[in-house]
């Protein structure tokens, strides 16, 4: 009986340390697992910030490049309806909105050819007024912008009341300096639509 009882005992103390071993399993199995979770969870959190950052800084480029486009057509067309918009008793405002819109090589022109042009669109009292028909960006990265723009202009002048009717289309350079675009380069051309005066 003795024997038996030392294996009941036994036999107790192995039951109660398979129980302790399984409850310290499971213990360390929760703790762990509650771990990992939180760990998955913290990563997931991360994972997740970096998406809505990625996506709101793309987002932000895209209206910034938006932004930056509008600017640009903005600039231009103002710029290039104020080179056809002139009235031969306000050339001084003229020259000055001018010069004020643009830079380098354009300003240094306008400035150069002042006087003679004042000299001219005076002896004719020329009134000149212009629309913006279109413009298109055909590079525009950076500070620098290229653009065209067409316009329709009507001239009058002391010996033509009536406006002669006639179409351009502007090649315009823009930098963008001191947070302005400035016209940088302008070239002309006429389109085949202009009629002289008969």
């Amino acid at each position: 009986m003795t024997t038996t009882a030392l294996t009941e005992e036994e036999n107790s103390e192995d039951i109660s340390k398979r129980r302790t071993t399984k409850s310290r399993t499971a213990e360390f199995a929760r703790r762990h697992f509650s771990a990992l979770s939180v760990l998955l969870l913290i990563a997931a959190v991360a994972v997740a910030a970096v998406f809505a950052y990625l996506w709101s800084d793309g987002r932000a480029s895209a209206r910034a490049a938006d932004d930056r486009r509008a600017a640009v057509i903005q600039a231009g067309r103002e710029f290039a309806a104020a080179t056809v918009s002139y009235d031969y008793r306000k050339l001084d405002a003229f020259f000055e909105d001018l010069q004020a819109r643009s830079g380098g090589g354009v300003r240094s022109d306008y400035t150069a050819s002042r006087p003679m042009l004042t000299q001219a669109l005076t002896s004719l009292q020329t009134i000149s007024t212009g629309t913006v028909e279109t413009v298109a960006i055909t590079d525009g990265s950076g500070d620098i912008a290229d653009l065209y723009v067409q316009l329709s202009t009507g001239i009058k002048t002391k010996d033509h009341p009536d406006p002669i009717p006639g179409r351009s289309v502007i090649h315009l350079e823009l930098v963008h300096r001191d947070g302005r675009w400035l016209v940088d380069q302008l070239d002309t051309y006429l389109s085949p639509t202009a009629q002289p005066a008969k």
